[in-house]
């Protein structure tokens, strides 16, 4: 191999290939990093869909508890007024709000199947 060569040259020989060496290094070092960052990347995507999804179902949680108390507020007002003698709500109020409900049962069972079909 390197017999063949004067003592300058295989000094020179050696150099280079030190050098090819370092280099494998650094190119190695360099592509380890560069898929830390992609995996990085990655598991930041990730993170902004959950959290999407988190803000949705947080949202729609936050419509469920508003029509609850809603709901609530119209059973404790019916109440005050059958115990102060006036009777319950006008059978025409009562439709009104069957009437209400249902269309809220509508919209969750249409935002059901938005989801479902989002999966």
């Amino acid at each position: 191999g390197l017999s063949v060569l004067s003592g300058p040259q295989q000094y020179t020989v050696k150099a280079l290939m030190r050098n090819t060496a370092h280099l494998r290094e650094a190119e190695a070092e360099f592509a380890a990093l560069h898929s830390d960052r992609q995996q990085e990347r990655d598991r930041l995507a990730r993170l902004r869909v959950v959290a999407k999804h988190l803000a949705e179902r947080t949202g729609g949680l936050k419509q469920d508890l508003l029509r609850y108390a809603e709901k609530q507020s119209r059973l404790v007002a019916e109440m005050e007024v059958a115990e102060h003698g006036g009777g319950a709500l006008g059978e025409a109020e009562k439709e009104e709000e069957r009437k209400e409900e249902r269309k809220e049962e509508k919209k969750e069972e249409k935002k059901e199947v938005k989801k479902e079909e989002k999966k």
